[in-house]
Formats: structure tokens, C-alpha cells, sequence
């Protein structure tokens, strides 16, 4: 893959931007309660998802820069992870408790960043002992979710998402290896660790 197109790829689908993305078509896209709500309340919602979920943990990690306590914004290191993961799993917690208070008539995103805030806490564990891709892991436990939505459902006309995210899915992991970013089995241990944990999760829930 070129690496020009690698970065945009791995930019644009950052894992701290999933839970955004997830809240857009839930919003947007799917039949939800919260789907009929007047369109400046959901850009509203979505911003307020958006604030805590991708601007918040970027700032803390300039942050971390600024103090010396990470090398770069890609956090190439494996060591220089921990802070920023641990941070962002504190601020995915406040956002489930946001979500739970505020969107109660339908926990189905309460669900989502309860199981984005115990995937980012396994990578942050393994990440103690070893270095694995949070995109494929955030990625991976999106393609869970959506898995576990269609079971319920049983929408097909929700299938061609899913299809787009197991694509998707694909493009991310070879960026990750195209820009040296991770080795192939970093980023397959990766999705798989994503994926397996969203669906333990929602066995006890």
C-alpha cells in the first residue's frame, strides 16, 4: 500500500474517532429512539461524543508531549502508550455515565462506550507486556458490535454496512503495517482482541 494513502487511512479512521463514527449512523442511519430527534439536537449529541471521545484524549497527549512523557502524537513507543490509553479509558467511563444519565430510553449507547472503554482497557493491560495496533482493535470491536446489532435486528438492509466495515477493517491493518506502525501479528491480535472482548462483554450484560 502506498504510505501516502496508508496515513490518510490511519488517520481518518483513528480509533479515538470510532466512537463517533458509531454514534453518526446510529443517529443518521439506523432506527433508533434517539434516531428521531430534531437534526441540531443530534449534531448537538454528536459534538458533545465527539468532545469527550476524540478531542479530550488528543489534547491530553499533547499534553504528555509537552511534559516529555511521550516521544510523539503517534505514540510509536510502546511505553509512551500507557498514559494516553489510560486517560482515554477514564474519559470513555465519564462518557457511558453521560450517556447512561442523559440518553436512558435507549442504552444502546451507553452499550457502545461501555465496550469501547473495556477494549481500550484490554489494550491498555496488553500493552504493559506487549505492543498491539489500538486501530485493529478499535475496528475489531466495531465489527462485534455491528455482528451483535444484526442478530437482534435481523435488518438486512443493514448488511452492506457491515460488509463496508470487514473492508474497512482489511484497509486499516495494512496501513498499519505499510507505515511500519505494527507487524502483521500485532494488528491481527489486535482486531481479534477487540472483537472477542465486545463479545464477552455483552454475554453479561
Amino acid at each position: 500500500m502506498n504510505k501516502l494513502l496508508a496515513t490518510f487511512i490511519s488517520y481518518f479512521f483513528h480509533p479515538l474517532l470510532a466512537s463517533t463514527y458509531v454514534f453518526a449512523m446510529l443517529l443518521f442511519l439506523f432506527n433508533s429512539s434517539l434516531s428521531m430527534l430534531d437534526v441540531q439536537i443530534k449534531l448537538s449529541l454528536l459534538f458533545a461524543i465527539l468532545l469527550m471521545t476524540f478531542i479530550v484524549p488528543t489534547i491530553s497527549t499533547l499534553f504528555f508531549i509537552r511534559s516529555s512523557s511521550i516521544v510523539d502524537i503517534t505514540l510509536s513507543e510502546r511505553k509512551s502508550r500507557n498514559y494516553p490509553l489510560l486517560f482515554t479509558f477514564l474519559t470513555y467511563l465519564i462518557t457511558a455515565y453521560f450517556c447512561f444519565n442523559n440518553l436512558n430510553q435507549d442504552l444502546t449507547f451507553t452499550y457502545i462506550m461501555v465496550f469501547n472503554s473495556l477494549v481500550v482497557f484490554v489494550v491498555l493491560i496488553t500493552n504493559l507486556w506487549w505492543k498491539i495496533s489500538a486501530h485493529a482493535a478499535g475496528i475489531g470491536g466495531v465489527v462485534a458490535y455491528f455482528l451483535l446489532f444484526l442478530s437482534f435486528d435481523k435488518n438486512l438492509e443493514y448488511l452492506p454496512y457491515l460488509i463496508s466495515l470487514i473492508i474497512i477493517s482489511g484497509l486499516i491493518i495494512s496501513s498499519r503495517i505499510a507505515l511500519n506502525a505494527h507487524n502483521a501479528m500485532q494488528t491481527y491480535l489486535g482486531f481479534v482482541l477487540g472483537f472477542i472482548t465486545t463479545l464477552f462483554i455483552k454475554i453479561f450484560i
